[in-house]
């Protein structure tokens, strides 16, 4: 979903799960958010005296939907480390995220294998079987 930034259609805005783009002029790319409502978090933005700065620079939002506050969190990364938004400096860094997958040992039984990883490799024959943001949290 794009837009136009204006103020008066900030109610077309979803009220749901997703990422938000913030774009300036020259549809330079500024910043990217992620939230379980991007409507609130949109006029969140405009509400904080000391985003002020940055809402000026807005000219369009521009809005992807997601199904759960997991793949909003998924999406903002990916978008921050491949787009490098200019004010998001912070998330740039790399961050591993813990992720624990399925899998067989010699004699054939189940267990549970724990990755540190940049990205998700989605692999048919290995399943994930949850997402963590540290060690100490898996």
């Amino acid at each position: 979903m794009k837009s136009t930034f204006d103020k008066k259609s900030i109610d077309i805005f979803p009220i749901t799960h997703g990422v938000y783009l913030f774009y300036g002029e020259g549809d330079i790319l500024l910043y990217v958010g992620k939230s379980k409502n991007i409507s609130a978090r949109i006029r969140s933005h405009l509400a904080a005296q000391e985003e002020r700065w940055l809402m000026k620079r807005v000219h369009r939002i521009e809005v992807r939907e997601t199904a759960g506050e997991l793949g909003a969190l998924l999406l903002e990364s990916q978008l921050i480390k491949e787009l490098r938004p200019m004010y998001n400096v912070r998330s740039r860094q790399p961050r591993r995220i813990i992720i624990a997958r399925l899998a067989y040992n010699e004699q054939g039984y189940a267990t549970i294998k724990m990755e540190a990883v940049d990205y998700l490799d989605l692999k048919p024959n290995s399943p994930i079987l949850g997402i963590f943001k540290h060690k100490t949290q898996a």
